[in-house]
This record gives structure tokens, C-alpha cells and sequence, in this order.
């Protein structure tokens, strides 16, 4: 199966470069034209329609297993019958969803404290008309799933890197000519449709074999949920661990709390997006290979990947953790040591996460051992639930992030790294050298430069032009290094011959 990463991995930082401006875009105009009332309606039911995709139960990404298994060209009867399934499956959520949309009507005045019937009867109709859009947005869930399977992840960018660009004018144009929140989720749920539709017909040409018939087949969906079913509670135990923050700190530390502790989370969770593109061409290839027998070829694809996300993280640990109060500056106008102490902890966390924990976990994922890493993510999902319960008491938010640190490090190396790096064939001082030293050296005169930077420029200087002097100073330093140090000289030569064709066909293209 040809693998198209370096168009997938740059169509996934396309559509973060497409959706980061338009979301702050989008929230000046809602509030300016809607107000803060209509706007954080419009924010709440955007939340509950998050909370609508646990309804998918892990069948989305079983859709995307069993395509990069390539089920559709060994048995293409067997993988109709899984794809039909999981419709029917998703048919019935939307049921689901669309009853408990009327229902939830029927208490929307307590939810949102409005008392006003007009008023009320305007944000019912709002309520109604998104929860049953999103119903119908939710049957066509699984397609960009089964196009992250065929490894072509950069169709489903390319579509929805359109739909965000024609969501965002849509938006400017209806809330410019005076149009309300009724025609802007009319618009945005058809928009949505439409672009889930467009995939359905990349599918259909890639798999011609493909027929589609609703029916929940008792069977078919017990084998779905052997792999589904822990996936499901692999995201749940996520859930609890990526929302039960905000809530632990404003019970025991207040509101002023919840402000520092989520400010303090902003610039790591850029950093965490910005390395985290490539990750999704992994699962696919790791399930394909391991699927085929492909041992020594997955051994090599884990490795590199370990190795890209140890270079990428390493840079952003240190270059944001350096420039951490300009960057909070420039980015949120926030300037309080609180804030940056606590942000620097986070950035420990995401380098962990994303060079350390994440492809040993998709991993474990995609070769069969989906069974342990659900118990392992239930106990992470305690630890980080029952401890905090017991710290916050004594401490300050920061001994979540501390608590998240010492439950992923005991987990990784005691229970994760072992059976990969057996699976993988080589030692811990390997391991530890090639993807995390290596990195950290190629980072000494990077971080020199920064230094520098900001002790030669006038301390009255704009963040902005200390961010722009020493980040772009300090990414050039890194690349050169990382060029002579990182990569081997077969490692070199290929890419030289990979940007050579590329500026090729840019040149042929360019010429005709």
C-alpha cells in the first residue's frame, strides 16, 4: 500500500493553518454581531454536540482499522457487512441524539436561565434545529475515518480545508447582512453535510466494491466490539483526564484558579498541534504492516516515527519554554509569573505525551493489544481523577500537571516502553540516545541563540520582535544541526532527492 505521508502530514498542518484563524475570527464576529449571550449559546451547543461523538462507541475507528487492513480488497462480502453495521449502528444513534434533542428542549430554560418566552421559544428553535442537523451530520461519521484507513487523510484535508474556508465566508456574509443565529446553523450543518457527502464519493471511487445495506447484524457487531469497545473506553478514561482539570481546580481553588491553570495550558496545546500532524499516518500504516507480516518494515516505520516526533518536540520544549513570557505576551496579552511557571510544566508534559507516549500507545493499539492499553487508560484516568482529590488540598493546580507527568512516566516505563522496545529490537540506551540525547544536544546552540537574542535586544522591544529574532534564529539553528547530527548520510542523499523531484515537478508545473 503506497503511503502518501509527507502530502497528508502537510494537508493536516494545511487545515490547522485554515481553522486557528478562523475560530478567532469567527468568535470576534459572533460576538460583535450576536452579542455574549447568543454567543455563548452558540459555544454550548458546539460542547454537547462534542459530547453527542461518544455516541460512536470506538466504530469509527474500527472503520479505520479494517480499511488499513485492506479487509475491502481480501474480503470485500465480510468488509461490506462491517461498513454496513456500523451505519445501522449509527443510524440509531442519530435517533438517539434527535430524541434526546426534543426532550432536552423541554428544560432548556433551566439549563440556560432564561425565563423570557420569546426569548425562550428563539433558543428552542436554535436547539432543535442543531441537534437534528447534527443528527444527520453524526450517520456520516465514520466516512473520513475509512479514508484515514486508505491512508488518504490528505482527501479528507482537502475537503475539509474548503468547507472551512466556505464556513467562514458563509458566516461573515450572514452575520454581516443582519442574518441571526438560525441561519447560521442552518448554513453551517449543511456545510457539514455537503462536506461529509464529498467524501462519501472519494470512497466509493476508491472502493468499487463497496455496498452499503443498514443492518445491525448480532455477529458482525460482536466482532466490531472486540476492538471497538476498548477503544471506547480508552476515549472515555481521555475524556475524564482532558476535562476533569478545570472543574477539580474551580472546586477547590475557584474560578481566578481555572483562568491561570487554563491560560497556563494555551501555548502547549499549540505546541502539542504543531507536532502532532504526522501522527495519524501512523496508525493506519502500523495496522496495515502488522496485518501483512511486515514485522521488520513496522520496526522501522515505529522508529522513524519516534524518531520525527523526538525532533519536533524537542525543538518546541526548549524554544517555547525559553520564550515562554513572550510568547504568552504576544499570543494572550498575559504577562504573570504564575502563568508562565505553570506553562513550562506543561510543556514537560506535552514533550512526553507527544515524543514519549503517544506512537508507543497507537502502537499497542493497532498490533492487538488494545485489551491492555484500555486497563492501563483506566488506571492513568484514576490515578489523575483520585490523587488530584487528595493534593488540591495541599497544593496548587500544578500538582495535576505533575500527577499527569509521574502516572505517564510510571506507565511508559514500566508497562509500555518494555514491550515495544522488545518488539522493536533494540536497548534503552538506543532508545533513549537516537530519539531524546541526540535532540537535546542538536538543542544546546539553539538555545544559546535565544539567550542571546534576548539579551542583546532593547528590553523596551515588542514580544513580537523577540519572538520573531530568536524562535526563527533559533529553528534555523536547530535545522542545520539537526541535518548533520540527526540524520545519516543515506538519510541525507534520500531527502536531497526527494525535494530535487519535487522542485522539479514545481518547476515543470510552473514552465507549462
Amino acid at each position: 500500500m503506497k503511503s502518501p505521508i509527507l502530502k497528508n502530514t502537510l494537508t493536516n498542518y494545511l487545515t490547522v493553518a485554515i481553522r486557528l484563524p478562523q475560530a478567532i475570527l469567527m468568535t470576534r464576529w459572533l460576538l460583535a454581531y450576536l452579542g455574549r449571550e447568543l454567543y455563548g449559546f452558540w459555544v454550548l451547543l458546539w460542547s454537547l454536540y462534542l459530547y453527542s461523538l461518544l455516541l460512536d462507541f470506538g466504530f469509527g475507528m474500527s472503520l479505520q482499522k479494517y480499511t488499513a487492513m485492506g479487509l475491502f480488497e481480501k474480503d470485500p462480502e465480510h468488509y461490506n457487512k462491517i461498513v454496513s453495521t456500523v451505519l445501522a449502528v449509527y443510524l440509531a444513534m442519530a435517533v438517539v441524539i434527535v430524541a434526546a434533542t426534543i426532550g432536552g428542549s423541554f428544560f432548556l430554560g433551566w439549563l440556560i436561565r432564561v425565563n423570557d418566552p420569546e426569548q425562550l421559544d428563539y433558543f428552542k428553535t436554535c436547539f432543535l434545529l442543531f441537534g437534528c442537523g447534527a443528527a444527520m451530520v453524526f450517520i456520516t461519521a465514520g466516512v473520513p475515518e475509512i479514508l484515514v484507513g486508505l491512508q488518504k487523510i490528505y482527501i479528507r484535508n482537502y475537503v475539509n480545508a474548503i468547507t472551512h474556508l466556505v464556513t467562514f465566508i458563509g458566516a461573515w456574509v450572514i452575520l454581516s447582512s443582519g442574518g441571526g443565529l438560525v441561519t447560521l446553523i442552518i448554513f453551517t450543518i449543511l456545510t457539514q453535510i455537503l462536506c461529509n457527502l464529498t467524501m462519501c464519493i472519494y470512497v466509493w471511487k476508491q472502493i468499487p466494491t463497496l455496498r452499503i445495506r443498514p443492518k445491525l447484524e448480532k455477529k458482525i457487531c460482536r466482532e466490531i466490539l472486540n476492538f471497538s469497545g476498548f477503544v471506547y473506553v480508552i476515549s472515555l478514561s481521555r475524556l475524564v483526564m482532558n476535562k476533569s482539570g478545570d472543574l477539580l481546580v474551580s472546586a477547590y481553588h475557584g474560578l481566578s484558579a481555572v483562568g491561570i491553570y487554563h491560560l497556563a495550558g494555551r501555548l502547549p496545546d499549540l505546541c502539542n498541534q504543531a507536532v502532532a500532524q504526522y501522527e495519524e499516518n501512523f496508525r493506519p500504516i502500523a495496522a496495515y504492516l502488522y496485518s501483512k507480516g511486515e514485522h521488520e518494515r513496522l520496526q522501522t516505520t515505529m522508529i522513524n516515527s519516534l524518531r520525527w516526533s523526538g525532533f519536533l518536540a524537542s525543538f518546541f520544549l526548549f524554544a517555547a519554554w525559553f520564550l515562554c513570557e513572550d510568547a504568552l505576551q504576544f499570543l494572550f496579552k498575559v504577562s504573570d509569573p504564575e502563568v508562565t511557571y505553570l506553562c513550562r510544566i506543561f510543556l514537560i508534559l506535552m514533550f512526553i505525551v507527544t515524543a514519549c507516549d503517544r506512537f508507543p500507545r497507537d502502537f499497542l493499539l493497532m498490533t492487538e493489544k488494545h485489551r491492555k492499553l484500555a486497563f492501563l487508560s483506566i488506571f492513568e484516568a484514576a490515578a489523575n481523577l483520585v490523587l488530584p482529590l487528595i493534593l488540591l488540598n495541599f497544593y496548587s493546580s500544578q500538582c495535576l500537571v505533575w500527577t499527569a507527568i509521574g502516572t505517564k512516566v510510571f506507565l511508559l516505563l514500566f508497562l509500555i516502553l518494555p514491550e515495544v522496545l522488545k518488539y522493536l529490537e533494540v536497548s534503552w540506551w538506543y532508545y533513549l540516545w537516537k530519539l531524546y540525547l541526540l535532540p537535546f544536544v542538536a538543542m544546546i546552540v539553539p538555545v544559546i541563540w535565544i539567550k542571546s537574542g534576548q539579551n542583546l535586544l532593547p528590553p523596551d522591544s515588542s514580544s513580537f520582535l523577540r519572538l520573531a529574532w530568536c524562535g526563527t534564529g533559533a529553528l534555523a539553528c536547530y535545522l542545520v544541526i539537526a541535518w548533520l547530527m540527526l540524520l545519516s548520510g543515506e538519510e541525507r542523499q534520500l531527502l536531497k532527492n526527494k525535494i530535487s523531484d519535487l522542485l522539479r515537478k514545481w518547476g515543470g508545473a510552473w514552465v507549462h
